[in-house]
């Protein structure tokens, strides 16, 4: 080990400013990558599984919401006790649909209680300083999933016009040294249960400074959004 450092020592002597820098910047990209990968993989993939429940739910909901909504247009059927009978069926289906959804919102922090748990976040990495923090409208979770595989879908059939979960999101910059910054991207994962990634964006300034902009999110039922 010893004669390992010794001639990566040696190597680094020989080399000029330039190629100091050069050597420096590539292992700080490769030692980014790694955590990158090391931090945001299993978070993204837990946080597909919550989409996907979320996803899957709030469909099934519209479409339940969308066929009362086709029996209640045909009077004569609605006389009928086989069609009350169906309407009765539904109804007990979309109560059920919305409890499991519920449970998966239970999972993660209330969207007026976000700003207050990131903001006393910071406050655990007192190097760090928060740049900007800003909330974003509340979006339609599922018309979102649903629009890059199924672009049409939502607006043909109308079952997505009123929204059955919602987005509220929330993006700030915070600035500090890179391991700082890291660090609280990892204090971060940790609350992966209360909150879901949506994007991270790291940007190098004099060194040693860094700033790291990032975008994270809960779902909810409710429309009701706290502004900071």
């Amino acid at each position: 080990m010893n004669a390992m450092m010794l001639t990566i020592a040696n190597k680094w002597a020989t080399l000029n400013p330039r190629e100091r820098w050069m050597v420096f910047f590539a292992g700080l990209a490769l030692v980014y990558t790694l955590v990158n990968a090391v931090l945001l993989s299993p978070v993204q993939r837990q946080q597909r599984q919550v989409k996907a429940d979320m996803t899957q739910s709030g469909t099934q909901l519209a479409d339940l919401k969308q066929q009362i909504a086709l029996l209640a247009q045909h009077p004569v059927l609605n006389a009928d006790d086989m069609n009350a009978q169906k309407i009765a069926e539904f109804k007990a289906k979309i109560q059920a649909q919305r409890t499991e959804m519920s449970a998966l919102q239970d999972t993660l922090v209330n969207p007026a209680q976000m700003p207050a748990l990131l903001k006393a976040l910071i406050e655990h990495h007192a190097s760090l300083r928060l740049i900007d923090m800003k909330t974003m409208p509340p979006e339609n979770f599922l018309t979102q999933q649903t629009s890059a595989t199924q672009p049409e879908a939502a607006t043909t059939t109308g079952q997505f016009k009123t929204p059955l979960i919602y987005r509220h999101a929330i993006t700030f910059t915070l600035a500090g040294s890179y391991m700082e910054l890291m660090r609280y991207a990892q204090a971060l994962q940790d609350l992966s249960s209360q909150v879901l990634w949506d994007k991270a964006v790291l940007v190098s300034k004099t060194y040693p400074e860094n700033e790291l902009t990032i975008t994270v999110y809960t779902l909810s039922l409710d429309a009701t959004w706290l502004s900071i």
